[in-house]
């Protein structure tokens, strides 16, 4: 996907640098929610390990969508991802993630 990417780069130096800044805006949400892994449900966990996956899969959707990606993925996939973990309290609580919305693959 990197070398893809690199190839296009300066034909779409403009582009790219947008879609870099969006990324980079995931990724902080990404490491903000980790900050809580402390004191974590193993469910918040997996939802935030769920999350650093959608943003890899994202990036090659975003600057070499010829390779496809693994799984579905968006901009409003990644916001309900974020949601979701921003809901969640992130303690040791037990139970299902909220409306099970993680378990079926599909986004809010």
């Amino acid at each position: 996907a990197l070398a893809v990417r690199l190839d296009k780069l300066p034909l779409q130096l403009d582009k790219d640098s947008r879609l870099a800044l969006e990324l980079a805006g995931y990724t902080r949400q990404w490491q903000a929610l980790g900050q809580r892994v402390g004191d974590c449900s193993p469910v918040y966990i997996a939802e935030l390990q769920r999350l650093r996956f959608m943003i890899e899969e994202y990036r090659v959707s975003l600057f070499a969508q010829q390779l496809k990606t693994a799984v579905p993925v968006s901009a409003l996939r990644l916001d309900g991802q974020v949601a979701l973990l921003s809901t969640q309290s992130g303690s040791t609580q037990s139970g299902s993630t909220q409306s099970g919305s993680t378990q079926s693959g599909k986004a809010p």
